[in-house]
């Protein structure tokens, strides 16, 4: 049994504001290097080294050592702090002073002492190597009269293969050690020629940030409130339409518009089924002349395959015999449409609504609404213009305060960020050149000064990385640079001149809160608590009086309406019965079995995809062997027809198809019980001959609800922008990984690699010279062979 009518014909519609999104002009492009697959076995090799140096390092003692003039860049002061310094410890008659360590030194203490350690231990080794050869060979000369030892000892054998497998395991860690020096030296050298370009693109997205947030703060103040602005002033137009129908649907007269439809969807649908009759007609008409083309190509194609079958080899003869059977399936398909799509009792039904001229019947009772619409709406258009002016005045304090915003953002100035860059980029700058030859040179000069060039290196690119990339990668662990940052924040502030809002912004906040802030995901607008100035969390409280007067005007519009007399009929009494003779009629929906018979002869009609079927087929069983003349004919003919016939009778079958599956849907339209509808009408005309007013200012309220949720609305959508999108950390931190990646993964990670690399072949240099020599005199005692 059919239900009554949808909910939504009873309950007041709502208009909903969709703000469009915001669509970024270009993408940032500063991780773009990072899309590659990274190594994971030097990623794991990279970060042991990390830990070594982290073990190594101690806290920057930036305020012992320098000064603010120093932080400031001026030279002199920088060579007077890096001096050596004093810390003086007085006794009480202030006779006794104790010198300290340099601070420097003290910083650098565990670094030094290994650096020291590595040097001492090559120079002593060998020189201690050198003498110990020397004093071998002088022993050796004075023992020379005696007998010299040719055969092995005891356990010589045993010590021999015992040291080749040791001195075995050295020399794979020596490879293992050269090769690291080979890739970090060549990941090392390309990540110092691409620095400059990989942060030149961070800097350009820093820019790029500037200018969005620029722009999502200008479409969220301008545009978008734009956007509420022409649908407030939409729904005011009509608000004398969107009243009446509100008052329709609470007291039921809606039900006039309801009938009106369902005469309109009655006529549509007895217009279309005729079409579909007549085009029926002449799709079986076409069907009969594609059954005559296939009955042709059957039957020429016959004694052509019965010769294949006989005289061909067995693949071939498969191949005809295959043909033979997809031609059998092709002529197998009946195309013949019914025009019986609606039961005759269903189309009978419909051609008395449609007799029943409902639409006519109701039009003078629906022209009393249509009356009362455009008298509430003159009435409404006569006070909306304070309305209007009130929102352009909010619409000026949102573009000013836009505009303020927006010249603060363009203040902020990264070019002489490029400035540092440049000094890199230069081809022939001296860092640059080192990385280039340092493995040249490095092969020359390895058994001299391997250890040179490892403490060397060690002193760079580990303070590099304890006074750099660390604390980029963790800034929070490492208190010493953020009060180092602190302070450079405070010179700068000292040299530039900062408004005083921004000065007591930066004030409040130290890097450290803004780091612990942006790692909640908060934006810059509330990090530095800038809704105390610009209110855009609380917009309704910030322009309060503005938006209290919105309200005021939007409420006299719509309260205030003109005089409404009580309705004493809706529908007369004859209309009301001759209605209820339509009660009983039922309606069913179109066939389903013809929609699927419709949608089985678009299938079947595709002839091409069964002959690339069929293809597929023979060709795989084939072998590759060329298709029998008879097989090409029937595949070429069937092409022909597909294109001349087939095509076009899929085509028209689809538009049937669409059609039918549209009037299906009229059809639910349609029945709606029409007896439910003339109780509704009934009962509309009972509660508007009374307290009609009544009825209407409950709608005219309702209508002035909606277009101040829709104000709220707005606000709501500035808040949430404010507070997930406009200003957001996450671009910025984003640029900081992506630099902190180019700078320290991609170039200074392998420089580190390559010291710890010369570090392990240093160290295992010594062993492996001392096992060497202990084999050769392993070696020298064995018999020689025979002359």
């Amino acid at each position: 049994m059919l239900q009554l009518i949808p909910l939504f014909l009873v309950l007041p519609s709502t208009v909903s504001i969709d703000f469009p999104i915001y669509r970024p002009s270009e993408q940032y492009k500063c991780g773009s290097f990072l899309k590659g697959h990274d190594d994971k076995a030097l990623t794991l090799y990279y970060k042991a080294i990390d830990q070594f140096i982290r073990i190594l390092s101690s806290p920057f003692p930036h305020q012992d050592l320098l000064n603010t003039k120093a932080l400031s860049g001026d030279l002199n002061e920088i060579k007077e702090s890096l001096e050596t310094k004093y810390e003086q410890a007085s006794d009480p008659k202030n006779e006794n002073k104790k010198k300290k360590k340099h601070i420097v030194l003290k910083q650098e203490r565990r670094i030094i002492l290994h650096s020291v350690s590595l040097v001492v231990f090559s120079a002593v080794f060998t020189i201690s190597y050198l003498v110990y050869r020397l004093l071998a060979c002088c022993i050796c000369e004075r023992s020379s009269s005696g007998k010299k030892a040719s055969t092995d000892g005891k356990f010589d054998g045993c010590t021999r293969n015992s040291l080749n497998v040791l001195l075995a395991l050295l020399v794979l860690v020596q490879v293992f050690a050269a090769a690291a020096i080979l890739i970090t030296g060549q990941y090392a050298e390309y990540g110092m020629e691409e620095l400059p370009s990989r942060l030149i693109h961070c800097i350009d997205d820093l820019n790029l940030y500037k200018r969005d947030s620029d722009m999502r703060i200008r479409k969220l103040l301008i545009d978008d409130y734009q956007t509420l602005n022409a649908s407030l002033t939409h729904q005011l137009a009509h608000a004398g339409h969107t009243v009446v129908d509100r008052v329709k649907r609470l007291t039921g007269a809606h039900a006039l518009d309801t009938l009106m439809n369902i005469s309109t969807n009655a006529q549509d649908v007895i217009t279309v089924l005729t079409d579909a009759k007549g085009n029926v007609r002449h799709l079986n008409e076409e069907a009969s002349r594609f059954e005559a083309e296939f009955a042709r190509l059957r039957k020429s194609a016959a004694d052509e395959l019965l010769a294949c079958i006989e005289h061909e080899i067995d693949p071939l003869k498969a191949m005809c015999h295959k043909t033979e059977r997809l031609l059998s399936s092709l002529s197998a398909t009946q195309f013949r449409l019914s025009t019986h799509f609606l039961s005759e009792s269903s189309d009978e039904n419909l051609r008395k609504i449609v007799d029943a001229n409902i639409t006519s019947a109701l039009e003078e009772s629906n022209a009393k609404f249509t009356l009362m619409e455009e008298i509430i709406q003159q009435e409404i258009d006569k006070r909306v213009y304070s309305a209007q002016n009130t929102m352009k005045m909010i619409s000026d304090d949102l573009f000013v305060v836009a505009e303020t915003i927006s010249t603060q953002i363009r203040q902020v100035n990264f070019d002489p960020l490029y400035k540092y860059v440049s000094l890199a980029s230069d081809d022939k700058g001296q860092i640059r050149k080192y990385m280039q030859y340092s493995g040249i040179w490095l092969s020359v000069v390895l058994f001299f000064c391997l250890s040179l060039c490892t403490v060397l290196l060690l002193f760079f690119s580990s303070n590099l990385t304890n006074l750099v990339c660390q604390p980029l990668r963790d800034p929070l662990s490492r208190s010493d640079v953020m009060s180092l940052v602190e302070r450079y924040l405070d010179i700068w502030k000292t040299s530039h001149r900062v408004p005083e809002d921004v000065q007591k912004f930066l004030e409040q906040r130290t890097p450290a809160d803004i780091i612990r802030a942006c790692q909640r995901n908060e934006t810059f607008y509330e990090i530095f608590a800038l809704d105390n100035k610009y209110r855009l969390n609380h917009l309704k409280d910030f322009e309060k009086d503005s938006y209290e007067q919105l309200e005021k005007y939007l409420q006299i519009a719509l309260n205030e309406l003109p005089e409404i007399q009580p309705f004493s009929t809706i529908v007369s009494k004859e209309e009301l019965e001759r209605l209820g003779k339509l009660s009983d009629l039922n309606i069913s929906n179109i066939n389903k079995e013809a929609l699927e018979k419709i949608h089985s002869l678009i299938q079947e009609l595709d002839l091409s995809a069964k002959a690339r079927e069929f293809e597929e087929s023979i060709n795989n069983s084939g072998g590759g062997r060329e298709k029998p003349r008879a097989v090409s004919q029937v595949l070429e003919q069937i092409k022909d027809i597909q294109e001349r016939i087939a095509d076009p009778l899929r085509q028209r079958l689809q538009v049937l198809h669409d059609n039918l599956t549209r009037l299906d849907t009229k059809l639910n339209e349609v029945q709606v019980p029409i007896s439910s509808l003339i109780a509704k009408i009934q009962h509309a005309q009972a509660l508007l001959s009374e307290n009609v007013k009544l009825h209407f200012e409950k709608a005219a309220k309702d209508e002035f609800s909606a277009l101040i949720e829709n104000i709220d609305d707005y606000a709501e959508h500035v808040r949430t922008q404010m507070q997930t999108e406009v200003s957001s950390c996450k671009p910025i931190g984003e640029i900081a990984y992506f630099s902190t990646a180019a700078l320290c993964s991609k170039t200074v990670d392998p420089l580190n690699g390559a010291w710890m690399s010369m570090l392990i072949s240093l160290l295992c240099l010594a062993p492996i010279v001392l096992i060497s020599t202990s084999l050769t005199n392993l070696y020298n005692k064995m018999h020689p062979y025979p002359k």
